[in-house]
């Protein structure tokens, strides 16, 4: 897209010459034209003024052959023009000094840009090097670095330092120096941090330093706005990235865009074959009604519906909404003029009776795709509208029917994702959350029981930052030795930016902090995923 989108605009750009008037004699294909232009050598700052593309090389190129030096200005001026300029073929007479150079630059991008590096390398050899041309000479030669360059021993990393994630960016930044710092994958490595600052110009100006740099690889950045931002221009220059945000821009590996961060569909996905192993064929999902929930809510669904399970009811929310008490009553089928029981109910009982209800319900699982703050409160609706959830105790059925009035209640299941795991679980979620099931992304790294591996992560991080490491920081340190892994897979074929790009293809960490990681032919990273149980407030590992 972006090479037919240059060439397009190249093609439709200001013609060389009067803008008003278009291209004297239409291009700079007629060489008659230009060698009359030379002859008559009109005055530069004129042809300038003008906007006389033409007449302004012809006049530099007059000037620089009676061994004038052409002015700064003169130089930037030359330079605007022929940026806007239509780049035909030119009569040899206008090749060589300033303005030969200018456009030869000029067409050296445009070959880039078109993938063919055998006309970059002939446009770029009729460059003249001077000290006017040098930052222009510099920029550009920087914007030609391809797939294939790059040095191998330098790998950019890509966080927010400062700005208002500085906080995860540190938390990255301390996994990620531990898993170099003690690879023996990591000899003559050079990894160099830049700082996003949490911002989208940020992130794109990180990135173009990196690439200019010749970093082989970039990791990060964390955002999901910031990762779109560096992935194209990562993209655009030619450098592979490895994006630490599940929520990210979408991976291609075509473009050396791969997600080394497990992603909330991935997660879904996994949730629905948890669901089907522990025997649930009656399910239903309860997400927020954004663009990442509605996939989530079709992976699930998609998933548990090859499995064989029936998916009874796909609800949403609003993502900000201050309550979700009508989202609910829409799950639970709680109107009166569609729900006959509840009528008769509140005809009985009276018209607040609605509280003491019993939903007749047809799912025994319900999947709440959420981080912790709105996956919890959306689970507190629940228990509200009188839903039984199973707490992981003998529930008697004895006092479940006297609590219902004679009725025995479906017990459901609740199933929540890994971003449920944080230290604020049990304060937030309360009884509503006891007995719920949470996907961990890192199994054996930060769990209950440690592997030995993730204890002496543990160890080290907390002997070098004086806290104990989160996900964040384990993500880190695998999505790092993932790196380390397809760098050296990449070596022994040059183990530059196109070698480095192929390699990613295929890369896997075998036990890693958190397992297995391997990239699939999606260039999105998969892994393992582990069950823990809500016990007392506490996540712990669930065996089943």
């Amino acid at each position: 897209m972006l090479p037919t989108l240059l060439a397009v605009l190249l093609a439709h750009a200001l013609a060389c010459g009067d803008p008003s008037r278009g291209s004297r004699g239409g291009s700079f294909g007629s060489s008659h034209q230009g060698a009359n232009q030379a002859s008559q050598a009109p005055d530069l700052e004129s042809a300038l003024a003008a906007g006389d593309c033409l007449g302004a090389i012809a006049a530099a190129s007059a000037l620089e052959s009676d061994g004038h030096t052409l002015s700064a200005a003169q130089v930037a001026g030359l330079e605007r023009l022929i940026e806007l300029a239509e780049l035909a073929d030119l009569p040899e007479q206008s090749r060589g000094g300033t303005a030969g150079s200018l456009i030869a630059l000029r067409q050296a991008l445009l070959a880039h840009h078109l993938d063919d590096e055998r006309a970059v390398a002939m446009h770029m050899a009729t460059v003249e090097p001077s000290d006017l041309l040098a930052p222009t000479i510099e920029s550009v030669r920087a914007r030609l670095v391809v797939p294939g360059q790059g040095e191998s021993s330098k790998i950019a990393v890509l966080l927010p330092m400062s700005g208002p994630h500085q906080g995860t960016g540190e938390e990255l930044w301390a996994g990620i120096q531990l898993s170099y710092k003690n690879a023996a994958l990591a000899k003559n490595l050079r990894v160099k941090l830049y700082d996003t600052k949490g911002t989208e110009e940020g992130a794109r100006q990180a990135a173009m330093q990196a690439a200019k740099d010749g970093s082989v690889v970039a990791l990060g950045p964390a955002g999901r706005l910031e990762s779109r931002a560096a992935a194209l221009v990562a993209w655009s220059e030619g450098m592979p990235i490895a994006l630490l945000a599940p929520e990210a821009a979408s991976a291609n590996a075509e473009h050396g865009v791969f997600r080394v961060a497990l992603s909330p569909t991935f997660e879904a996905e996994q949730a629905a074959l948890v669901a089907i192993e522990l025997g649930y064929r009656l399910l239903a999902v309860m997400a927020p009604r954004d663009e990442l929930g509605l996939q989530q809510s079709q992976a699930f669904a998609r998933v548990a519906r090859k499995a064989g399970a029936e998916i009874v009811v796909m609800g949403t929310y609003g993502p900000d909404a201050a309550t979700l008490e009508q989202d609910f009553r829409d799950l639970l089928n709680l109107y009166p003029l569609t729900n006959e029981r509840l009528r008769r109910h509140l005809r009985q009982y009276g018209a607040k009776s609605w509280k003491s209800f019993t939903p007749e319900l047809g799912f025994d699982l319900l999947y709440l795709p959420d981080g912790l703050a709105r996956g919890t409160l959306a689970a507190s609706y629940l228990p509200f509208f009188n839903v039984e959830l199973r707490s992981g105790e003998a529930m008697a059925v004895g006092r479940l029917q006297r609590k219902h009035e004679g009725l025995m209640p479906r017990i459901v299941q609740l199933v929540a994702p890994s971003s449920w795991l944080d230290p604020a679980l049990s304060a937030r979620g309360g009884d509503a959350v006891e007995g719920a099931l949470i996907l961990s992304t890192c199994p054996g790294g930060l769990g209950t029981d440690l592997s030995a591996q993730g204890a002496q992560f543990a160890e080290g991080f907390e002997a070098a930052t004086g806290r104990a490491p989160s996900r964040a920081a384990a993500l880190g340190y695998d999505a790092m030795s993932l790196i380390l892994v397809a760098r050296e897979e990449a070596a022994p074929r040059g183990g530059q930016r196109r070698e480095f790009s192929t390699a990613m293809r295929t890369a896997r960490l075998r036990d890693g902090l958190c397992g297995n990681l391997l990239m699939t032919a999606s260039a999105q990273v998969e892994g393992q995923i582990e069950v823990l149980h809500v016990e007392a407030g506490h996540p712990e590992i669930y065996e089943y």
